[in-house]
């Protein structure tokens, strides 16, 4: 992916905090799953920018004064779920997932 569609993706994440995951840009899915042992720069502030302007639109502005390390932890288990998300799309599989807001760490620790 180059450096400008990253760059729109993370306008996307910015721009619709309240997507489901079944509104995923199933890329966005693809490059999760296939990133290896870890998310890459770019994932993770992908889903950074996602879950702050969740953060921001569900608990008000105030909740954006999260620490770092809690913004990361969020962003990297939004990154496994895109794993698995992926996986239930390849092989048509239903996931419960698929219902529920994206860029919500909600329920996934």
């Amino acid at each position: 992916m180059n450096s400008e569609q990253e760059e729109a993706y993370i306008r996307t994440a910015l721009d619709n905090p309240n997507m489901r995951c079944c509104e995923a840009p199933i890329e966005i899915l693809k490059e999760s799953s296939y990133a290896g042992d870890e998310p890459t720069k770019f994932l993770m502030a992908f889903f950074a920018a996602g879950h702050t302007q969740w953060l921001a639109q569900n608990y008000g502005q105030a909740a954006t004064a999260f620490r770092k390390e809690r913004v990361e932890r969020a962003a990297l288990v939004l990154w496994i779920r895109a794993c698995d998300l992926y996986t239930s799309h390849l092989y048509h599989r239903p996931d419960p997932n698929w219902a529920q807001p994206f860029f919500s760490d909600e329920g996934l620790y």
